[in-house]
């Protein structure tokens, strides 16, 4: 016997050696091949990055120049064999031609900047968002929103894994500027307010001077000129405290122009006169030439009609100065008017010729550059297939890496664990006898008594199917007293009821009904769960039925009241004595919702209301008192909250069970803050999708645990 176990063991350790030594020369055989993709050093490394930070310099200023250098560097990159410099030359040159608007060239470099970054081991995930982030200016620049927004959200989503708040915030600003551009102005808010929030967090002033900016045009767009001003004034402030100049002449162009719609031309002077001094101070031609119409506008408007003509024809002059076809058409189009409407026919005709003219060549441009931009969009969309397979190559060769590594742990933990089951079987074959005979012995004892638990079983059996038969009709009779969630829909179409009793019966119910124009919402927790909690929801229900229903009470706070009087003439307890016996009540929650009026009243008996409003959450906690339990009525006081409720508010009320569920990597209690944070994190989606998200929420953090107490959490949108 024991030279068969040797021979046993002598065979797998060799099975094992030739497993560990497999596995490891295809291990060295992956790192070699890793090794022989990864960039290399050479020495022209140093010089490449100096070109490349003299080009970044020279992009604001000279921008021949930018475009020369990082030609340079990227030859130089391109000669070093190494991915990582060739993608930053290849992305400085995208950056050098997106200055000049030259997108096509621009999106050619940027594309190849984006393969090279993803050849790189491990792929460089913060050049690759910036690289994104660039294409969707671009793409923003061509007019073409649909595919701006999607290179946005891709970056935004790489900076948001990484934890940049800086380029969340600006990223955040470009996705508003673009749905500025599709008029789409609920969502350019949503998305600046959010930009806001993250810029105000990093104290970014710059970047807060560019959203307020954005949401100033937003809300004067839609012809909310007082909040519109609110911004354009907080911009102003910003650039003034970082001396952005051109900030502020914008500022002071925008505010001007904000006034001029309201006909408010005094103010509208005052700034476009400010705006006209800043222009002219930092030779901006471009933005001293829009400056200059707005007011031959606003002079013409006032039947100054001399100075308008005068503004026109400077505007006029300086814009064909700098070639600006824009600005061109924008003087044509102003003089026209003026001559207009000083009776100049023959000049307005002059100019209304020119200024169809200039637009119908704008016009042909614009053509031409989108057809230029279809033929760019599909060459871009064969480019991005090849990045994505490149970047699916290098996914494999990684976890072929991880797998060979894998192979390696799992061939040695294998080898030391058959060693240790092969002695340990040696070692239990020699008990083997002994145990047998024990057994037998055993079995004869346990065969005799296994008669008599089968007959036990079969009596518990039937007992056990009694009770279950007995509980499940209990709840069904519990499910047909709740409130049917088809006519709570009818009412809060954006409602969800997230409820799951820990056993077939639940100790929390929730209950709603309509009395007049008001509609009232309970959400309660009895003592207990299972049969006893049951038996207290039906004992509740009948009474909030009676209360409400039958009494029309429908203050919040005299609901409780009434129904601690209820329970307590119900469960027979006149005094102290009775409460130490029966200590058994209920926490609750209780809203009233009137839709004439826009009111929510609420009061809770040691129960809160969430209620999110935009991104703040606000916690009204109800009395510390339960319903019922051991303190008299007399010691208890139950208040109102009332509060003026808008369209879009967030309201939720449940029951504790959500917040004590013990699981996560600690093993400890949910907590409410948790539930808060997770409630602020979902409360934008619409509320059914809150409730499969609470739910995966719950489920995750559960894990392996049991289930603690019923659950129940209502949530509603007004």
């Amino acid at each position: 016997m024991k030279v068969c176990y040797t021979r046993v063991i002598v065979f797998w350790i060799m099975v094992i050696f030739c497993c560990y030594y497999g596995a490891h020369a295809q291990y060295v055989a992956a790192v070699e091949s890793a090794r022989a993709d990864s960039p290399t050093p050479v020495p022209v490394n140093s010089q490449i990055e100096a070109l490349l930070q003299q080009a970044k310099s020279s992009l604001d200023e000279d921008h021949e120049q930018a475009v020369k250098l990082s030609e340079r560097a990227l030859k130089l990159a391109r000669a070093s064999q190494n991915n990582h410099l060739i993608a930053k030359a290849s992305y400085s040159c995208g950056m050098a031609y997106i200055n000049q608007n030259l997108y096509v060239k621009s999106e050619n470099y940027l594309v190849q900047a984006l393969e090279y970054y993803a050849r790189t081991s491990p792929p460089d995930s913060a050049a690759i968002a910036y690289t994104l982030r660039e294409l969707g200016n671009l793409e923003k620049g061509r007019s073409n929103y649909t595919q701006s927004l999607n290179y946005y959200f891709s970056a935004l989503k790489t900076f948001q894994q990484l934890g940049d708040s800086s380029e969340v915030g600006y990223t955040f600003n470009s996705i508003g500027a673009v749905y500025i551009s599709l008029q789409k102005y609920e969502k350019s808010i949503e998305y600046l307010k959010k930009s806001e929030a993250m810029r105000l967090q990093i104290h970014d002033r710059r970047g807060l001077a560019s959203t307020y900016n954005n949401l100033g045009i937003s809300y004067s767009d839609v012809g909310k000129n007082d909040t519109a001003l609110h911004f354009y004034l907080e911009t102003l402030k910003y650039c003034q405290e970082i001396k952005f100049e051109k900030g502020i002449t914008l500022s002071y162009n925008n505010i001007g122009h904000l006034y001029y719609t309201e006909k408010d031309y005094k103010k509208a002077h005052e700034y476009y006169d400010l705006a006209l001094y800043e222009a002219r101070r930092l030779n901006l031609r471009s933005g001293l030439s829009a400056v200059l119409v707005n007011l031959a506008d606003i002079c013409r408007d006032e039947k100054k009609y001399s100075q308008a003509i005068k503004y026109g024809n400077e505007a006029l002059l300086i814009s064909h100065e700098i070639a600006d076809k824009k600005r061109i058409s924008e003087a044509y189009e102003s003089l026209a008017k003026i001559y207009q409407n000083t009776g100049q026919y023959s000049q307005a005709f002059d100019f209304q010729r020119k200024y169809s003219l200039l637009r119908d060549t704008l016009y042909n441009e614009a053509e031409a550059r989108e057809t230029s931009n279809m033929e760019a969009q599909y060459q871009s969309q064969q480019q991005r297939k090849e990045i994505e397979l490149l970047m699916q190559e290098q996914k494999i060769t990684d976890l072929e890496l991880h797998k060979q590594k894998n192979i390696l742990y799992v061939y040695t933990l294998a080898g030391t664990l058959l060693v240790v089951v092969v002695f340990m079987l040696y070692r239990s074959d020699r008990n083997r006898k002994q145990r047998n005979q024990e057994l037998a012995k055993q079995n004869d004892e346990i065969r005799s008594k296994s008669i008599e638990i089968m007959l036990q079983s079969d009596i518990i059996r039937t007992a056990h199917n009694k009770i279950t038969d007995s509980i499940r009709y209990a709840q069904r009779i519990q499910e047909s007293i709740l409130p049917m969630q088809e006519n709570i829909m009818d009412v809060f179409p954006d409602s969800f009821i997230f409820f799951r009793p820990l056993d077939m019966v639940s100790g929390d119910f929730f209950w709603f009904s309509k009395v007049g124009n008001e509609y009232i919402w309970v959400a309660a927790d009895c003592t207990g769960h299972g049969v006893p909690g049951a038996l207290m929801t039906m004992m509740a229900n009948t009474l909030l039925n009676q209360i409400v229903n039958g009494n029309k009470c429908t203050e919040p706070a005299q609901i409780i009241c009434d129904l601690e009087k209820g329970i307590r003439e119900n469960l027979h307890r006149h005094g102290a004595a009775d409460d130490q016996q029966n200590p058994d009540g209920m926490d609750l929650a209780v809203c009233r919702i009137d839709f004439q009026t826009q009111t929510l009243t609420f009061s809770g008996a040691n129960r809160p209301l969430y209620h999110i409003r935009n991104q703040g959450f606000t916690e009204i906690k109800g009395s510390k008192f339960s319903v019922g339990g051991m303190k008299a009525l007399t010691d208890k006081i139950f208040e109102n909250h009332v509060m003026q409720w808008q369209n879009g508010d967030c309201f939720y009320i449940g029951s504790d069970g959500y917040a004590d569920q013990f699981g996560g990597k600690s093993e400890r209690k949910f907590m409410a803050k948790n539930l808060k944070q997770l409630l602020l994190q979902i409360h934008a989606m619409p509320m059914p999708d809150q409730g499969k998200k609470l739910e995966e929420a719950f489920f995750a953090w559960k894990g392996s645990f049991t289930q603690t107490d019923d659950i129940m959490i209502i949530g509603f949108r007004m």
